[in-house]
């Protein structure tokens, strides 16, 4: 486990912080909230912890997935922040606001849904770039440890 005590303590600030947040902010399903907290949590805390084993695991898959070349890990990686942009839209839209999807989309005319859908789909393209770029800056750095 490789975390200085600066970057525990500022980490220690910022779970503080997301968990005082209902205090100061209405928040729709509190418990869904605290339950999604707890979970980020310790799901970082995990990822600190075996951060050289997933090092090795992505030296290994990124060896591999280079070999498929720029396109294809670039669209695999834009669907992945789609995905994920659009879930977390809806996840707090439901926990925060108590919105559901159905919800949304018919408060929402068909023109802006899809100047969303398009502003998510290049965001999402540039996100797909850039994580092409990094993943590889990272493989040469560990590659070359």
């Amino acid at each position: 486990m490789r975390l200085s005590k600066f970057k525990g303590f500022i980490l220690l600030i910022l779970f503080i912080i997301l968990l005082s947040i209902p205090f100061f902010s209405d928040i729709y399903y509190i418990s869904f909230y605290y339950l999604g907290s707890i979970c980020l949590i310790t799901f970082l805390i995990l990822r600190i912890a075996w951060e050289e084993k997933k090092d090795k695991q992505f030296l290994k898959r990124w060896h591999n997935a280079r070999k498929q070349g720029f396109k294809l890990n670039v669209f695999r990686e834009s669907i992945k922040a789609f995905v994920l942009m659009t879930l977390n839209i809806i996840i707090i839209q439901f926990i925060v606001y108590g919105r559901t999807p159905a919800d949304i989309i018919s408060k929402v005319s068909i023109n802006l849904l899809a100047i969303l859908l398009i502003i998510l789909s290049i965001f999402s393209l540039i996100i797909g770039i850039v994580t092409w770029y990094e993943k590889n800056k990272k493989y040469d750095q560990l590659y070359n440890k």
